[in-house]
């Protein structure tokens, strides 16, 4: 389950960095028939990979060798798939030919539908091929088509919780207003309200989707509704999981919530399974509930989204400025745009990677350890939990010694039970090492977030943003080198890169070409109030700034106004300035009061300094109360 995760997170990461081409300078012929060709061709790869496993002979090789052949060889097959579906997208641009069809290009959850469809087409090949090897290791008796629906139904119901959160951001993107949640924080924390409601709320969808049907009433029902009674574990139902026809052993509870969680289990583990074992694997999933695993992994889940967020745009900022990637990213080339985005986002498909399956899957790993030491307490023997992994292990094929990223191996589960049957402080040493695991993960991802934060508050990272924005209007000017807003835009960056002299010459040469655009107006205003001498002109800012409130009284033009008006020593014109840009400015007030501050002190000092004069002309001290001097 948590390998197919990876790998569609994977397929829609490869899908949706690709920049579409305009479809007039491709072919769509060619793009069909090149497509049609690399899927015959990973078709064939299927077949030759899976007929070769098929064809060895059973006396040449065990059970649990050719099992591990399989997944090895499924595996691999998936990566390829991956592979395969980068280079549709990369270099047929199969996405160009997508974004034709309707509602494509404003429904973002549909063009990746589109896009996991093709990988899920190469995973039916898989599949597909894959079944006779599947059927001789585990003597199955279900069909083909049985066993591709059930890889297929299993798959998409891992989607749910990711079309759940995209549909909705389609939703507040189309339909809502411009709020908070159009920003990328609010997207993000859209999507995990979204999978934490899925995760209490969904697990009916899921089981449904699963084709679960509920454990008929019968001596096993009758055991397991008495063992959770006897340990006052509420459930759902009890359900019949159907996962490649029931043939599966395995079992899980899903749900948080009492009254929307289930015990699944699936028909082959309950007909091997003796009341003890029974007793003993529906304890490990108690377990998992009671120590509140499904929460801790939202929080795993929630700290790697919170430490991605933290850290936003700052490191792509920083890695554009400091490579010099954005003329490839900017240029009217979709290859070049596209490579530049798959090279950046790279780094970040692979943290995500090793996040899962070193860090999470260090959890999970010690988590499963945790609910079989549950377990144990509960039944106060191993034996029954011993003999079921033992009788998987032997009936499933699977090696003893076959690890897995989330689970330990079976043979060190067994090995770890008997040690903690015989030493009962290894159990307690067991859990102080988890919760001291996750104390330092929570307090290491903590630092990882103010670390982000701060990043993205630093003079260096401020002045990476402003060379970033200057080369992309540099790029910009070269393709519309008259435009009078472009050229104003370039001036106030290359003026905030303390590029003074030709920032004057950008805007001066843009106020030619439109003397009454009220922002290139404006920034030359600010230029020549803010600038050290020999650029610092106070009277001719005044004129600018006075023409631009003039043509349009936005509230940073009136700001602007306001600090002319201040290096003119005019304090009462632009105390009057900067509330009228209050007035209008009802979110980013800080600096607008900051030079209300500064000018009110300066217009206090003016008043007390003229006070003084008075005082030194009449012989009387200046006032410092609401009486008069002279009634004190």
């Amino acid at each position: 389950m948590y390998g197919q995760l990876l790998y569609f997170i994977a397929a829609l990461l490869i899908f949706s960095i690709q920049q579409p081409q305009p479809m007039e300078s491709l072919s769509v012929q060619w793009m069909l028939v090149a497509s049609g060709g690399t899927f015959l061709l990973f078709v064939f790869a299927c077949r030759a990979a899976f007929t070769r496993l098929h064809r060895v002979p059973e006396d040449q090789v065990s059970f649990s060798v050719l099992s591990r052949r399989f997944h090895r060889t499924h595996d691999g097959l998936c990566l390829l798939a991956l592979a395969f579906l980068a280079v549709q997208v990369y270099v047929y641009h199969i996405k160009s030919f997508l974004g034709l069809l309707p509602l494509t290009d404003r429904l973002v959850t549909l063009m990746d539908l589109l896009g996991l469809g093709l990988f899920f087409l190469h995973l039916l090949a898989v599949w597909f091929f894959g079944y006779p090897v599947y059927q001789k290791i585990h003597r199955s008796e279900l069909s083909r088509t049985a066993y591709v629906r059930g890889n297929l139904s299993f798959s998409m119901a891992i989607l749910v919780p990711w079309l759940i959160i995209s549909l909705a951001s389609d939703a507040v993107q189309v339909f809502g207003s411009k709020t908070f949640l159009h920003s990328e924080g609010g997207q993000i924390l859209l999507s995990y309200l979204l999978l934490i409601s899925f995760v209490f709320l969904a697990p009916p969808i899921v089981v449904t989707l699963w084709g679960c049907t509920s454990i008929e009433p019968g001596p096993i029902r009758d055991e397991l509704e008495a063992f959770c009674a006897r340990h006052r574990f509420r459930v759902a139902d009890f359900k019949l999981w159907p996962l490649f026809g029931g043939e599966t052993l395995t079992a899980g509870v899903f749900g948080i919530l009492p009254r929307l969680r289930y015990i699944l289990i699936t028909r082959g583990l309950l007909s091997i399974l003796n009341k003890d074992e029974l007793h003993s694997v529906m304890a490990h999933e108690m377990g998992h509930v009671r120590l509140y695993h499904m929460v801790f992994y939202l929080f795993l889940f929630g700290a790697f989204m919170a430490v991605t967020f933290s850290f936003d745009d700052s490191v792509f900022i920083i890695l554009l400025a400091q490579t010099g990637a954005i003329q490839w990213l900017f240029s009217p080339d979709s290859l070049s745009a596209s490579v530049v985005s798959l090279l950046f986002n790279f780094p970040f498909v692979l943290l995500l990677l090793f996040y899962f399956r070193y860090v999470f899957g260090f959890f999970m790993r010690n988590s499963e350890r945790q609910a079989d030491i549950f377990a144990l307490r509960v039944v106060g023997h191993p034996n029954g939990l011993v003999s079921s992994l033992q009788k998987i292990a032997l009936i499933s094929g699977r090696a003893e010694d076959t690890p897995s990223w989330h689970h330990f191996s079976i043979r060190e589960r067994i090995d770890f039970l008997k040690r903690c049957h015989r030493e009962p402080a290894l159990m307690a040493r067991h859990d102080r090492k988890l919760h001291v695991a996750a104390i330092a993960f929570f307090t290491v991802m903590t630092a990882l977030c103010l670390v982000g934060v701060h990043l993205g508050k630093t003079d260096f990272y401020k002045r990476q943003e402003m060379e970033s924005r200057a080369a992309i209007a540099e790029l910009e000017l070269k393709r519309t080198p008259h435009n009078p807003l472009l050229l104003a835009e370039y001036g106030g960056i290359l003026f905030q890169l303390g590029r003074i002299g030709e920032a004057r010459a950008i805007l001066e040469s843009a106020m030619e070409q439109a003397p009454d655009n009220p922002h290139i107006l404006n920034n030359l205003a600010w230029l020549y109030a803010t600038s050290p001498p020999p650029d610092f002109q106070p009277e001719r800012s005044l004129e600018l700034a006075v023409r631009a409130v003039e043509l349009d009284p936005l509230p940073h033009i009136l700001d602007t106004l306001a600090e002319a008006y201040f290096v003119n020593s005019r304090y009462e014109e632009a105390l009057k300035a900067i509330e009228e840009a209050l007035k209008k400015e009802t979110k980013d007030r800080g600096e607008f009061l900051s030079r209300k501050r500064k000018i009110e002190e300066a217009l206090h000092g003016k008043e007390s300094e003229g006070h003084k004069q008075e005082g030194e002309k009449t012989g009387k001290r200046p006032s410092r109360g609401l009486l008069p001097a002279d009634s004190a």
